[in-house]
């Protein structure tokens, strides 16, 4: 089980820390839609599909369908923007924390 701090997906007040208190991957905080948002300090290239399955930040907005962007990849049709993930999606330390809660809830 993880202590300590939390990165959540998002913040009612910025956080002071600059890092991610479990993995120490620098964060990026985006204030959008009224919250804060703790992101990966690195933008991505994205575009957006009704197939796709990621939630980024672009311009304080959180949005849904995402695809991060690969030139032969049809989803990525059309002008990709740079936009920014969640931490609380990539922090290795978070994922696993959710496995595994996952686990003790349905058995698998």
């Amino acid at each position: 089980m993880i202590s300590g701090p939390l990165i959540w997906k998002q913040h009612k007040h910025k956080d002071e820390y600059r890092e991610c208190p479990h993995c120490q991957a620098p964060l990026k905080w985006i204030w959008g839609d009224g919250v804060w948002f703790p992101c990966d300090k690195e933008p991505v290239l994205f575009t957006m599909h009704p197939t796709g399955k990621l939630t980024l930040i672009y311009k304080g907005k959180e949005l849904s369908n995402c695809v991060l962007y690969t030139p032969r990849d049809p989803r990525c049709a059309g002008n990709p923007v740079w936009g920014y993930q969640q931490h609380f999606y990539t922090c290795p330390h978070l994922k696993e924390q959710r496995a595994q809660y996952k686990q003790r809830i349905t058995g698998r």
